[in-house]
């Protein structure tokens, strides 16, 4: 059991204060496809800038946003790039670099970090909710948790254009500042980070369960709420919160074994990380 990739989609928020878009145009790296007033889906739906310029690369399938012409509240980003990169490659440092070696001011407002599983692996949405938890995070729905607007976001689903299962965490304003993710040389603090306190795989180990149980509850009691928590061996959230409401385990992280696959998602995430400097290696241009 292992993870295919690592970071199949890495989407970084650079909101630079500036742009030379003259530049950018001209970039061999990058085609500007579409420069054109941005349009409300809804009449109702705020607008926070007027432009988007649509880029995309003229060596991957990467694409990245230039959102432009600031509208409306004063603490709104002057600019605000998003990048798409190529699903089998991922966010590439040189991809990223090529961009930001046009702007000045550049911060990373949102991080989206996606593990690939293939089909040999056996990942798919019942083993992910059956094995996955991320720190406090409870469902949203059946393949998500957290919350959009919340400190992170996860969702699980497979991805048809890759022929893999995803595991995308989406790491908001409040966890890269919290964090201090201030842009793309602080990727690599990750490895650090994420595994065992926001990506975990593991399930109930049923004799600490016992071991915890015994000193207070007789054995036909504690059998059957065993058979309780088996029975929900379907969904690990559901089997914590029967521990901690039912039993009174307060710590039932201490209950859990962990899988195996922990150990390929770290060395995974090392091994992409190492790929981006700890330092810039770019002389910024001034506006």
């Amino acid at each position: 059991m292992y993870c295919q990739t690592i970071a199949g989609k890495v989407q970084t928020v650079p909101l630079p204060k500036y742009v030379d878009s003259k530049q950018l145009k001209k970039h061999p790296d990058w085609h500007c496809f579409s420069d054109a007033p941005l349009k409300r889906k809804a009449p109702e739906d705020y607008l926070p800038y007027a432009r988007i310029a649509r880029f995309e690369s003229t060596k991957t399938l990467s694409k990245f946003w230039h959102y432009h012409v600031r509208l409306g509240r004063d603490k709104l980003a002057e600019n605000r790039i998003v990048f798409y990169p190529d699903d089998h490659k991922g966010l590439q440092f040189e991809e990223v670099s090529s961009v930001l070696e046009n702007t000045e001011g550049d911060q990373i407002a949102r991080l989206e970090v996606a593990f690939n599983f293939g089909r040999h692996t056996g990942v798919d949405s019942r083993f992910i909710r059956r094995h996955f938890i991320s720190g406090k995070c409870s469902h949203d729905s059946a393949n998500t948790w957290g919350r959009r607007g919340g400190t992170k976001y996860i969702r699980s689903y497979f991805k048809r254009e890759i022929g893999a299962h995803r595991l995308e965490l989406q790491l908001n304003w409040r966890f890269v500042r919290q964090h201090k993710i201030d842009d793309i040389f602080d990727i690599r603090k990750l490895p650090g980070l994420l595994p065992e306190h926001h990506i975990l795989f593991a399930e109930i180990d049923e004799q600490k369960v016992i071991d915890h149980l015994r000193p207070v509850w007789s054995a036909t009691k504690t059998l059957n709420f065993l058979r309780q928590v088996q029975s929900l061996e379907g969904d690990l959230l559901e089997q914590l919160d029967l521990l901690r409401h039912a039993a009174h385990l307060k710590n039932t992280r201490r209950l859990l074994k962990r899988l195996p696959i922990n150990q390929r998602i770290t060395e995974a995430l090392k091994e992409w990380a190492a790929q981006w400097p700890t330092a810039p290696l770019r002389r910024r241009r001034k506006p």
